[in-house]
């Protein structure tokens, strides 16, 4: 005798109203947010939810899972806002189009999208006596330019697709949570895996003319 399989789908996780599902604790939280979404709805409630946080904190691949399952959840309502925290989230986001090179000779041009450095350092106060902004990545690595121009960069928290308005968050190896973004600059002064943004009274020429790290 031969048994029918089930029909499966990958998506049956969060949809599957009865039977049985086989899910991730990651994957039972998202489901939680539309199942309060369809609780609120029988209720006679038109309510809708906001998701926003540091990537991969506090619960690993949480931003990874809604991110996935972004389809699914603006269905209901919920939209996923990926951020390098929530201030930075809530701020008004810009884009930049801008062409990224390496020494091999690679390049792409990329829609960045994130906070103008200039607006966090409004926010923050910046005195007279400011001669240049030092971009500073986790691992030490540090650039150095023109007040001007690093007010103009642009804090990149991912992309946009070339041909659709889909967010992409910064993967790893491309700078996550958060890289600079300097167009007319060559790829190796934006500063990469981004921890420091600090305001010196010194000019931007006290540094090595070429990254030595």
């Amino acid at each position: 005798m031969q048994q029918q399989l089930a029909d499966v789908n990958l998506d049956d996780k969060y949809t599957l109203e009865r039977g049985r599902v086989y899910l991730t604790g990651i994957q039972a939280l998202t489901r939680l947010l539309m199942i309060q979404r369809l609780r609120d709805q029988a209720a006679g409630l038109n309510t809708a939810g906001f998701v926003s946080g540091f990537q991969g904190s506090p619960l690993n691949n949480m931003d990874k899972t809604l991110w996935e399952a972004q389809e699914l959840l603006r269905r209901h309502h919920i939209h996923f806002q990926p951020g390098q925290n929530e201030e930075l989230a809530a701020m008004a986001q810009s884009e930049v189009a801008a062409a990224i090179d390496c020494t091999g000779g690679w390049y792409s041009v990329q829609r960045w999208r994130g906070v103008v450095v200039g607006e966090l350092l409004a926010r923050a106060g910046v005195l007279p006596a400011a001669a240049s902004v030092t971009f500073e990545a986790v691992s030490g690595y540090r650039r150095r330019f023109p007040v001007d121009e690093a007010t103009a960069a642009l804090l990149a928290l991912g992309t946009l697709g070339q041909e659709e308005n889909a967010f992409h968050p910064l993967a790893h190896g491309h700078g996550a949570p958060a890289r600079a973004v300097l167009p007319g600059r060559r790829g190796v002064e934006w500063v990469k895996w981004l921890a420091v943004i600090r305001v010196n009274e010194t000019g931007p020429w006290l540094q090595s003319p070429l990254p030595l790290q």
